[in-house]
């Protein structure tokens, strides 16, 4: 009966024993997925409420949100390099930045840089207003007005969009979302032409906001980027799941 005993005694160390084998080594390569994680840098811009930079000089952002849990399933690590368009454009071309976003990419950019197979997600163009002001939904009827935008905001995919090759040329430039909401509050100037913010409201019921069109947003990898084509084969296969 002693022995027995014993045995039973040995076989259930045994067992514990290799149990708590097992969950250290779940638990040390846990560890070591999260440090082998691969480093991604994303060129991104002020272009809130999209990705910007928080009053604690943090990433925030709608795309910031989505690029974390899509990266997050690939173990990659993605550090977000807030530069000016121009600038930053150029270290994406040349390779240094890894990843960044484009509207809706046109025939230019498509010539210069990978464009993942889906959108990331899509955003609403739109014109803020005060109330009392005309309504406007239709891009090719806001010809010839003039209207505020954020300097960092190119909306190169409006051209294609218009019945002829004008230009909106009646442009103000303003830094910032809320230099433009002032412009408009103080009827310095009719129109302000940004993204869409869904938290509009919240700032001043004397607002309104017209949609004037919907554009998809995708990830894109410059082709001359060594490992270009790698990155973006993970990021499609990833985001057709």
């Amino acid at each position: 009966m002693k022995r027995r005993s014993t045995s039973q005694l040995y076989r259930y160390c045994l067992q514990g024993f290799l149990f708590i084998c097992a969950f250290s080594t779940y638990a040390l390569n846990a560890v070591a997925q999260q440090y082998n994680a691969r480093a991604i840098t994303l060129f991104a811009s002020e272009q809130p409420p999209f990705e910007y930079l928080d009053s604690q000089n943090k990433p925030a952002g709608h795309m910031i949100t989505l690029t974390d849990e899509l990266f997050s399933t690939l173990n990659w690590s993605a550090s977000y390099e807030f530069n000016s368009v121009n600038r930053g454009s150029k270290l994406l071309l040349d390779g240094i930045y890894d990843i960044s976003t484009a509207v809706s990419p046109n025939h230019k950019i498509r010539s210069k840089f990978l464009v993942s197979a889906l959108p990331l997600y899509t955003i609403k163009l739109s014109l803020i207003r005060q109330s009392k002001t005309p309504t406007i939904n239709d891009i090719n009827k806001f010809k010839n007005i003039e209207y505020a935008a954020i300097s960092q905001n190119n909306f190169h995919f409006i051209d294609e969009w218009l019945n002829d090759p004008n230009k909106l040329n009646n442009r103000y430039n303003v830094e910032t979302f809320e230099q433009g909401i002032r412009l408009v509050m103080l009827n310095k100037i009719a129109y302000f032409l940004t993204y869409f913010d869904a938290n509009i409201a919240s700032i001043t019921n004397n607002l309104n906001q017209d949609i004037l069109m919907e554009e998809p947003v995708h990830f894109i990898i410059s082709k001359r980027h060594p490992e270009g084509k790698e990155l973006m084969q993970t990021l499609d296969t990833a985001m057709r799941k």
